[in-house]
């Protein structure tokens, strides 16, 4: 009987530790694929910041050639031009266009704002009104105090609980125009990247500008815009369309200003990519061609150029690295 009972219990001892070995086992199994999965999305995440730092140091190789170009170009600026170049085997597109091709909001007159406000509130079906927040933008701009008919000062942001009163002063960057009394933020993205404050110029470069600027000239239709649009790009007109523009001649500028927006666009193999973007301003002195006077990094697509323009010298250099040379 004592032997009986002395087995059964080594039976269930052994049958008990087959447990804990079994489930050890399967322990260290799931720690093993644990680990090896933390491996893997670790080896994952290096492997896309390795890629995203090469298509960075990609990207800013093409500002640099950019920069390059745009500092030799002729008199008058290089106008608006897009080309592609690769980089250590990554393809980089390039853009140039003249900051001026939008609208200052530090230098650009009430009538030229309002009309891009115009457009503004048109594509965005917001209820505002573009001649308010016109003098809203004019009154954050200018250094008084004193309120335009329907504009807002201090007292008006306080009013409604808004804790950043007007600069009184000139706008530093873009996102103070989302801070202007009035101006919504769908309204503030459409007007993101049609208006600069690097510019400082009361005129448009007409042949640089995109649609919805170009609708914004006052004493100008929509027929005639189109018209210009398609003749601009005909080498036989050039800047020769200009004069079908001529009912808004006081706000279009013959010419593409000193002060330029650089974009490149860096891809990976991997389909990483990466961008920058530098406001430059031309010197015009031999030591110092070029000043940078804003960069940014990962910018948005609509801060790309306007179509290409290979006729002018820096589209014919640009064209050059689009058409197979490398800089490595």
């Amino acid at each position: 009987m004592t032997r009986g009972v002395t087995r059964l219990r080594r039976r269930r001892v052994r049958g008990l530790a087959l447990i804990v070995v079994l489930w050890a086992g399967a322990l260290v199994t799931l720690l093993a694929a644990s680990f090896a999965f933390s491996l893997r999305t670790e080896a994952r995440l290096a492997g896309g910041i390795i890629d995203r730092a090469s298509a960075g140091a990609a990207a800013e190789a093409g500002l640099a050639r950019l920069m390059a170009v745009v500092a030799t170009a002729q008199r008058g600026g290089p106008g608006a031009v897009t080309a592609e170049m690769t980089f250590e085997g990554m393809a980089v597109s390039l853009s140039v266009k003249p900051e001026n091709a939008r609208i200052d909001l530090n230098a650009a007159p009430a009538k030229l704002i309002e009309g891009l406000l115009g457009q503004a509130l048109s594509s965005t079906g917001a209820s505002a009104s573009a001649e308010a927040l016109t003098d809203a933008i004019m009154d954050w701009r200018d250094a008084d105090d004193t309120r335009r008919p329907q504009g807002a000062e201090a007292d008006e942001y306080e009013a409604a609980g808004v804790a950043v009163p007007p600069r009184n002063g000139p706008f530093l960057s873009i996102t103070e125009l989302g801070q202007v009394l009035g101006i919504e933020a769908p309204v503030f993205e459409y007007l993101k990247p049609l208006t600069s404050v690097y510019a400082w110029s009361p005129q448009v470069d007409a042949m640089s500008a995109e649609r919805a600027v170009l609708l914004s000239l006052p004493n100008v239709s929509e027929s005639q815009v189109d018209s210009f649009m398609q003749a601009r790009g005909e080498e036989s007109e050039g800047r020769g369309a200009l004069s079908m523009l001529a009912g808004a001649g006081r706000y279009v500028a013959r010419s593409g200003g000193r002060v330029y927006s650089l974009v490149a666009r860096a891809t990976a193999p991997s389909g990483v990519t990466a961008s920058r973007r530098a406001v430059i301003k031309l010197g015009g002195r031999a030591r110092q061609p070029i000043s940078v006077l804003a960069w940014f990094q990962d910018v948005p697509r609509s801060d790309a150029g306007s179509a290409p323009d290979e006729g002018s010298a820096a589209g014919e250099a640009l064209a050059d690295d689009r058409d197979g040379g490398t800089r490595q």
